[in-house]
């Protein structure tokens, strides 16, 4: 028991005779049996997902670079623009453009996170641009 207990698998009982103490051994030698395959294949499975965690990260990190290199890209074109660019979430600013700041005079932290229609659109031409923006078919 002290070797099952402490890894030992292949560790058997002998088994000398047919009564409950032998019964008893061919049920303990089944058991570590059973442990034994079942901590082989644990073993496995770990070796397995380890293997993928590695590929995982790898591809997260490669991910991870090209979207920096989109952003990057992203965030030169829209810089390099005369129109002033703004990224919204429902209507909430998400990003903008320098031009965009430069335009309306508001920095960056004074943009992100306010409603675009009430900080840039006049309060009496929101209802035409929401009624506008509800009519737009994107295909």
């Amino acid at each position: 028991a002290e070797d099952l207990g402490a890894g030992n698998f292949a560790r058997r009982a002998e088994v000398e005779t047919d009564d409950e103490v032998g019964e008893l051994a061919k049920l303990f030698n089944s058991m570590a049996e059973r442990l034994g395959s079942n901590f082989a294949k644990t073993e496995s499975q770990n070796l397995e997902l380890a293997t993928n965690n590695v590929a995982l990260e790898k591809t997260a990190r490669e991910r991870m670079a090209l979207l920096e290199e989109s952003e990057s890209r992203f965030r030169h074109l829209s810089d390099a623009t005369f129109e002033g660019i703004v990224i919204h979430h429902n209507g909430t600013i998400t990003d903008c453009n320098e031009t965009c700041l430069a335009l309306t005079g508001y920095s960056r932290k004074e943009l992100i996170g306010k409603n675009l229609l009430e900080l840039l659109v006049a309060p009496e031409s929101r209802n035409i641009v929401i009624e506008k923006i509800q009519t737009l078919t994107w295909t």
